[in-house]
């Protein structure tokens, strides 16, 4: 579907608004915290840290040098403040599903183990920074990995107290169990193809063969590893976001998209305050092209006490996400909330 012609689509997206616009310099500070935040982890998880620099920054956040020192004092500081949370998520994801599994320690452990691999899957820069770019980026992140995987390594370590342990296990250090845990995840997203469903089940099936064959046996692993292999993959396509047929073929011109970007982003924005943001030509062309948008069924005028206004509907909420790139994180936008009065309190 094409709206009067249009056959590109805008090559980034989650643009800094341009002009006026009802932000408080506050909300603009968070967003381009999060907007940095979420560039550090795509590019230090698609290229590897080593090849990131500040002006890969600047260019794919689309925010300025200045901005980021300010911000974040330079490119080791944003690269900690990323990876600390994303370390805090993934191991909370762990540790949330093991104690919400019903039965003994070994199906905690599975149940641990696919959630964790379905949330990596989901987000393989988010497993990269985690599980490969952490040890390739020194000491101290070597450091934040170890205190924030503590929890899971408290997981392994309940083994050695586990009904039906093996004798001796206790002597066995819990971080070891871990680390070759996760070797064996970072081996699977290192490769080529890491959106394989049916190769990380079979690397999340080694996970839990190690780990619960190290306190309980082979024997009571291999049945635990074995129902990975069929959970696991068929989980993680039923995970996969079904769009819209009526987005099928959907090409937005730069000019479109950035105005459907601003009503999602300012919910109730008039035709006047849109075309000043956009720095249009005139608001007879925002105009048309608010109601090319509105026949598609993205947005929708709505009167209120400044005269027609403008809010996204579900449809054109979900296209600006399927033409963007993914959205900040829940988790992310979590950090870049806590970082941005950290710096406020540090002026």
């Amino acid at each position: 579907m094409a709206l009067d012609q249009a056959t590109t689509r805008p090559p980034r997206v989650r643009r800094a608004l341009r002009g006026r616009h009802r932000l408080t310099p506050e909300q603009v500070e968070e967003t381009q915290c999060a907007r940095l935040m979420h560039t550090m982890l795509r590019c230090a998880g698609r290229d590897g840290l080593a090849e990131v620099s500040i002006g890969q920054l600047v260019k794919e956040a689309e925010i300025s040098r200045r901005t980021i020192y300010e911000l974040f004092g330079g490119r080791e500081a944003l690269f900690a403040c990323v990876l600390d949370p994303a370390l805090e998520h993934v191991a909370g994801v762990g540790v949330a599903a093991f104690e919400g599994a019903d039965g003994d320690w070994a199906g905690g452990v599975r149940a641990a183990v696919v959630a964790v691999a379905a949330e990596l899957h989901a987000d393989p820069d988010l497993a990269r920074l985690c599980l490969i770019e952490a040890l390739a980026a020194g000491p101290a992140a070597r450091a934040v990995r170890a205190r924030r995987f503590a929890p899971l390594a408290e997981i392994a370590r309940r083994g050695a107290i586990a009904p039906g342990r093996l004798p001796g296990v206790e002597r066995v250090p819990a971080a070891a169990v871990l680390g070759g845990a996760q070797e064996l995840l970072a081996a699977h997203f290192a490769a080529g193809d890491a959106a394989d469903a049916e190769e990380l089940a079979e690397a999340a099936a080694h996970v839990v063969a190690l780990v619960v064959g190290t306190y309980l046996g082979p024997e009571v692993a291999r049945p635990h590893a074995d129902a990975v292999r069929r959970e696991l993959p068929s989980a993680l396509r039923g995970a996969e976001p079904e769009l819209p047929a009526e987005l099928d073929g959907l090409a937005l011109t730069r000019l479109q998209h950035e105005f459907l970007a601003h009503v999602v982003a300012d919910p109730g924005s008039t035709s006047r305050a849109l075309s000043v943001a956009i720095e249009v030509s005139s608001d007879a062309q925002a105009s048309r092209i608010l109601h090319l948008l509105d026949d598609a069924r993205l947005v929708t005028p709505v009167r209120n006490g400044r005269g027609l206004a403008w809010m996204p509907t579900p449809l054109g909420t979900v296209a600006l996400r399927a033409l963007d790139r993914p959205p900040e994180p829940a988790w992310l936008l979590a950090a870049a909330h806590a970082h941005r009065h950290r710096v406020v309190r540090a002026a």
